[in-house]
């Protein structure tokens, strides 16, 4: 199934570098212009080089199993030899053909959990001409001629319902504990209970069934008195593994149903 591409209000999910901009997953974008209309192209050294590397991004929204649920906090450009800042990851290979993704530098990129994220990066931006500068936009430095400057942004407030399946699972429910049985007083009292118009039992309060005789239907007494022959049904008893396997259901329209109404 092809995923829709949302909007650029939404936060990033996932970034990394490709070798080709015809790079194609489901839902991702690979950024193949400046936005001064140049090659986006991050290794480019001269005319004849048939080396590429292109920035590819994705908005994905939270599933219900819990996948998604990290934005892309910030973005840094580092020297190839400096240390990697805390809590950030540096972006070393392409994606497609694992290869070194820059030359003298690196990215170096940062999640953290939407729900507890105060803001995101929303675009990545690349300008050739460093005098044009994005509107609300913040300068992250330069690779190989072009300036890489990014756009925060919250993003649009997800679901509740979609929240609260991807936060801490609730606390389980205590069972009620039963009440506790109180003792009956030492006076017992009797109550006549009549059964069929004929039939009397006497039944103690606290044990309701002592002393009720049960007897055949007057119905079925009927057909003993007779010749006529009398077969009890046999039951078809099932085992556990033919229950399961007559009563199985997967819930998967309800699982579509689910994701449609978290995507809508």
């Amino acid at each position: 199934m092809v995923e829709p591409v949302l909007p650029p209000d939404h936060p990033i999910t996932d970034i990394f570098i490709v070798s080709e901009k015809s790079y194609s997953e489901s839902g991702y974008q690979v950024i193949e212009k400046t936005t001064d209309e140049s090659d986006a192209d991050l290794w480019k050294d001269s005319f004849f080089s048939k080396t590429k590397r292109y920035f590819c991004f994705t908005r994905k929204l939270p599933t219900p199993d819990g996948s998604n649920t990290m934005v892309l906090k910030d973005l840094a450009i580092i020297k190839e030899n400096d240390v990697i800042p805390m809590n950030y990851t540096a972006l070393n290979q392409t994606k497609d053909t694992s290869e070194q993704c820059l030359k003298k530098k690196k990215v170096v990129v940062q999640y953290e959990n939407r729900f507890t994220s105060g803001s995101a990066i929303c675009e990545v931006y690349l300008t050739k001409n460093s005098k044009q500068k994005v509107a609300e936009s913040s300068c992250k430095g330069e690779i190989n001629g072009l300036t890489l400057s990014v756009r925060y942004g919250t993003g649009p407030k997800i679901q509740q319902k979609v929240t609260q399946q991807l936060s801490t699972p609730p606390e389980p429910q205590p069972k009620p504990v039963p009440a506790p049985r109180t003792n009956l007083p030492s006076t017992t009292h009797l109550t006549t209970v009549k059964r069929s118009g004929t039939m009397r039992a006497i039944q103690l309060h606290n044990q309701p069934l002592d002393g009720v005789t049960f007897d055949i239907n007057s119905a079925f007494k009927a057909l003993l008195n007779t010749n006529t022959n009398f077969t009890v049904p046999n039951l078809n008893c099932l085992t556990s593994e033919q229950i399961e396997e007559k009563y199985k259901y997967d819930f998967q329209t309800e699982k579509i149903a689910e994701k449609r109404l978290i995507q809508s």
